[in-house]
């Protein structure tokens, strides 16, 4: 016992620096496993985890569904879900005029659920082929916010 006290007494000051090593080395080892530790991999974090239940969407459903409805004025419709967005394009036959694609992006609204549209918000991209002489006016976007009834649209050119 006394070579351990005396072996202390001599060596002080290299077992305090030893002692603040070890502790400095615990903190960034505690630093390193805090911003390193999540075993998952998810693009968007812990934003979605408190989605409704009833809130989610099956994307090849609803693009089936939307397609069906715009089927006389749109040759085709996609629905993309990426978050909280989801992402509607739509491809108008070559007659459809602007007015008719801001009307399929409405009627589009119609197959998902108040849930649904509490939830996400939407943007639609409407497009047209065809090259006639309104062609510059495709193709356009519009966004509606999930606490708002009403789309917006980007600016006529």
């Amino acid at each position: 016992m006394k070579n351990v006290t005396k072996f202390i007494k001599n060596h002080k000051l290299l077992i305090l620096l030893s002692i603040l090593v070890i502790l400095f080395l615990i903190f960034c080892l505690k630093l390193v496993l805090t911003f390193t530790q999540s075993d998952e991999v998810v693009f968007y974090g812990k934003r979605l985890e408190n989605a409704p239940k009833d809130a989610k969407i099956n994307k090849d459903e609803k693009s089936k569904k939307v397609s069906e409805k715009l089927s006389e004025d749109a040759k085709n419709a996609t629905v993309r879900v990426q978050g909280r967005i989801i992402n509607i394009i739509i491809n108008l036959k070559d007659d459809a005029s602007r007015d008719k694609g801001k009307e399929c992006a409405k009627r589009s609204l119609e197959e998902f659920s108040d849930k649904e549209k509490e939830y996400y918000d939407f943007q639609f991209f409407i497009n047209r082929t065809s090259e006639k002489e309104d062609s510059n006016q495709f193709p356009f976007i519009g966004y509606k916010h999930h606490t708002k009834a009403e789309i917006n649209w980007a600016k006529d050119r």
